[in-house]
Formats: structure tokens, C-alpha cells, sequence
């Protein structure tokens, strides 16, 4: 559950906040880009599907989670199994009763690829895990409390109240314009969001954090406390992945 007790309401904005405070996140990040080089969102960008959640134009923006298991789920998601159907509907030499999943595995055990739902070994080759420490002053806004779902159905006009269905959704022309919406906010002390907190869609014990990084040549704010290689035999991985439904390479 989203603990609220080390938080206050902004006066100013009608927002839920809760102090950055030198928080300690872990991310899970490919070693290319490193653990603070996410994209740069292009304001010109008109197709935002791609984009991350929270992810406001012209920000980089970079995602993270209280416990190493809710930063792998967050990373794995989109190895999980898809909804199956008769194979029927799409194959015409389908057997009776077969699903698409029974007949995407039985052709690739006769090709002697991966078993379905696997996640490669290259996927953690290709990253490592991060610990990190979030910058001592500052506030995020929990956008799953009640007081924060209601501030920002009236700011956007919307006409129904925001739930959290809406907020974990893939619709992100919403969420990235609520994303740019409240880094644009001026809070009770002068200063503007540094972030976001949100609950994980997996579940309501993985707290996650949107960071928005300062600007192009400034210094981070964002200490780099441990790097890690993923190791497939790392319990947390493996944890993430089995409630996920896959299968850790």
C-alpha cells in the first residue's frame, strides 16, 4: 500500500506530496545509455504510445522502484503471456481445440528456439541493476491518492473523476500530459515537483518513482550509489519473473 504518512498536501496545487528525501531506488537500465541517460522527448513528437508513462516533452525522464523485485516487474512487463485464443482463427491447419500458444510452441520445439514466454539471457546481459539515491530536498506527487486524482480530473476538465484504472492504462497521450502538467506546478514552498510516485500496476506492495533529470548541463541531483550485473541466479529476478508468469533466462 502507498504509505502517505512522511507526506503533506500542498496547499498550493490541491496535490498529494511526498518528500524526496534521499530515497534509496533501484532501476534496471541497458549499460549503453547507463543509469541516468534515458531519451529526451522530443516536444515535436506527436505519437507519445512509446513514450514512458510519465514522461512530460522536452524532459528525460527516468523510472524506479522502492524494492529490486518491483524494478524488474516494471522492466519485464513486456515479456508477459498475451491472451490466447483458437488457433483456428488464424491458421488454417490448426487441430482441433489448439490455441495460438500451443501452436506458436509446439513450431518452435520442432525449430529448437526458446519455450514460449521465456525472457533471453541477452535481455539481462544487456543491463544492469542500479541503486540509487534520490536528491535530499524536494517533493514527489502521489498520484494515487484520492486528493491527487481529484485536483487533476478538475485541472484537465475531465468529465468523469480519474481512477486508478485510468492512471495504469496504456492510454499515453493522458498520462504524459499529466506528467507535464505537474512539473509545470509551483508548490507551497516555491519549488516544482521533482517526480512522480505511483503504485506498480503488479501490485499494491511495488511503489515505483518518475524522476524527471535537471537540465542539460547541470549537475544530476541523483547519486549513483551500486551497479550491478543481472545474474539469472539473482532471487529477485527470479521472483519477478515467476510472478509474471515467465520464465528467467
Amino acid at each position: 500500500m502507498t504509505d502517505t504518512s512522511d507526506g503533506r498536501l500542498c496547499p498550493s496545487t490541491g496535490l498529494r506530496l511526498v518528500p524526496s528525501s534521499s530515497r534509496i531506488v533501484w532501476r534496471v537500465a541497458r549499460t549503453s545509455y547507463g543509469a541516468l541517460n534515458p531519451p529526451l522527448r522530443d516536444p515535436a513528437d506527436t505519437s507519445r504510445q512509446r513514450w514512458g508513462r510519465w514522461d512530460p516533452p522536452g524532459v528525460r525522464t527516468i523510472y524506479s522502484a522502492e524494492h529490486p523485485v518491483g524494478s524488474y516487474m516494471e522492466t519485464l512487463a513486456w515479456s508477459r503471456p498475451t491472451k490466447d485464443e483458437p488457433a483456428e482463427k488464424y491458421f488454417t491447419d490448426a487441430e482441433p481445440g489448439e490455441t495460438i500458444h500451443e501452436a506458436i510452441a509446439a513450431e518452435w520445439a520442432i525449430e529448437g528456439t526458446m519455450s514460449l514466454w521465456s525472457v533471453p539471457a541477452s535481455w539481462r546481459e544487456d543491463r544492469n541493476l542500479y541503486g540509487l539515491e534520490l536528491p535530499d530536498a524536494g517533493w514527489l506527487v502521489d498520484v494515487n491518492d484520492s486528493e491527487s486524482l481529484s485536483r487533476l480530473t478538475a485541472a484537465f476538465d475531465l468529465p468523469e473523476q480519474l481512477t486508478l484504472a485510468d492512471l495504469a492504462g496504456n492510454n499515453r497521450d493522458l498520462t504524459t500530459n499529466i506528467g507535464e502538467w505537474i512539473r509545470s506546478q509551483q508548490l507551497f514552498d516555491g519549488s516544482t515537483p521533482v517526480g512522480i510516485a505511483y503504485q506498480s500496476r503488479f501490485g499494491m506492495n511495488h511503489r515505483c518513482f518518475a524522476i524527471w533529470l535537471v537540465e542539460t548541463g547541470e549537475t544530476e541531483r541523483i547519486e549513483i550509489l551500486s551497479e550491478a550485473q543481472i545474474e539469472r541466479a539473482d532471487i529477485r529476478y527470479q521472483s519477478a519473473a515467476r510472478q509474471l508468469l515467465v520464465i528467467a533466462r
